[in-house]
């Protein structure tokens, strides 16, 4: 073939794939889009280059940019490749399309390219809830039939033969049940951190509360203990699962952490040795999101590493404003050998600093309606009569989610740990 029967052939290519029938979009290693088909383009209600550059998780709903950032990116990193993942795009008007995404990882001359293709979801849905109806009719339909009477009379039997044998084996699940909660709350409660006596310049609060009555005891946690030179660490994390597990796995993390902070080991350097030690020797059975921080009470300066944590929220009290402390590497515990930044922020007197678990984002009806970052930075700056102290605010963040939440409840296991920064009034 010659070199232009190549190049109509690839120019070809390259038209019945912009032209093809689903969006497609190719993107880099740090979700910067390079490539997206006119289709794609369309649906979304963009032109040209638009969308070049810009990060594929901003097209997403802040429910959508979460799960992307701490779920979707590493398992496609991890796996290779995503299958029938559902989420929603926000077109340029704002409007929400459900939609599909396989993705896939690749390797072209020693570059990793991600490829995607986007199902809109809308069609598929309208047959679904017809197919859904059709069989609720045809159910209707055949529960007079002798058959069906005749199995649920058999099933009837079945189920009184053996409940005698299922009280006795729900007796015996409780008892374990209850135990292992108990176990789990006493291990929770002295994971608790307890500190003997006020830090300098600050004003503490926290919240904590597991999603489920019954699980007792979830994965969140916080920690604050004291250093050397008069520094301070200031911790939040969240651990996958419930129970004396997800308890365990937080002890493992939190002491692990402390030994290396005791030692010396600046935060990022800690957090290397950390997600290596968790990863090489698998001590998780999934991952951890995590921001440390360590305060300087001389300095008024907090020197943090963010690990795929929900950002860190510092309301300003001179301007009023909210800046976000974004995640400075990636989950914690999935990859040995994975890069991790330290960064340093200085705070100033009555300046308010959130560092929360995703029980907060993540409340709401449905996942393509959640309260999200950026709901609570509204609620966080909502003015106030009342004087701020870091147990208001707590007080004010959960009562503001809750409402959010209405009847759905919130889902997730919450933590929340407020820090403010005491005025020279607190101090006398």
């Amino acid at each position: 073939m010659s070199l232009d029967e190549k190049d109509r052939l690839e120019s070809g290519m390259n038209d019945l794939l912009n032209d093809a029938p689903c969006a497609f979009l190719t993107f880099s290693s740090e979700s910067l889009i390079e490539f997206a088909n006119a289709t794609l383009l369309s649906l979304l209600g963009y032109a040209g280059d638009e969308l070049r550059g810009r990060r594929l998780d901003s097209l997403l709903s802040p429910g959508g940019r979460v799960f992307y950032q701490t779920h979707l990116y590493p398992l496609l990193r991890m796996q290779g490749r995503l299958d029938e993942i559902s989420l929603s795009l926000l077109t340029k008007n704002g409007e929400d399309i459900p939609v599909l995404l396989n993705a896939l990882r690749s390797e072209k001359s020693g570059v990793v390219v991600y490829s995607g293709v986007l199902v809109p979801m809308r069609q598929r849905r309208r047959f679904e809830e017809e197919l859904i109806l059709a069989r609720r009719a045809a159910e209707e339909a055949t529960e007079g039939q002798r058959a069906a009477n005749f199995a649920l009379e058999e099933a009837r039997r079945v189920l009184q033969a053996q409940h005698q044998e299922l009280q006795t084996l729900n007796a015996v699940i409780q008892a374990r049940s209850e135990r292992e909660r108990n176990i789990a709350e006493r291990l929770q409660d002295a994971l608790r951190p307890a500190l003997h006596g006020p830090v300098p310049g600050l004003d503490l609060a926290y919240y904590y509360q597991p999603a489920l009555e019954e699980a007792g005891v979830g994965g969140d946690f916080f920690d604050v203990f004291p250093l050397d030179s008069g520094r301070y660490a200031l911790v939040v994390g969240d651990l996958a699962g419930k129970g004396l597990d997800a308890a365990a796995q937080t002890a493992t993390v939190r002491h692990m952490l402390r030994a290396l902070l005791y030692i010396g080991e600046e935060p990022a350097s800690a957090i290397v040795k950390l997600n290596d030690m968790l990863a090489g020797n698998a001590l998780l059975t999934g991952f951890a999101t995590l921001f440390v921080g360590v305060y300087d009470p001389q300095h008024f300066a907090v020197t943090y590493v963010s690990c795929g944590q929900e950002p860190g929220l510092l309301l300003r009290a001179d301007t009023g404003g909210v800046e976000s402390l974004m995640p400075t590497g990636p989950v914690l515990g999935a990859f040995a050998g994975s890069v991790f930044q330290q960064r340093c922020v200085l705070l100033e007197p009555e300046d308010v600093l959130c560092l929360f678990t995703d029980g907060l984002t993540e409340a709401g009806l449905e996942r393509s309606n959640m309260l999200g970052v950026e709901g609570i930075a509204n609620l966080l700056r909502e003015p106030t009569s009342e004087v701020q102290t870091a147990s208001s605010v707590a007080s004010r963040l959960i009562a503001g989610t809750e409402m959010f939440a209405t009847a759905a409840g919130i889902r997730d296991d919450v933590c929340l740990l407020v820090v403010r920064v005491q005025s020279k009034t607190d101090s006398d």
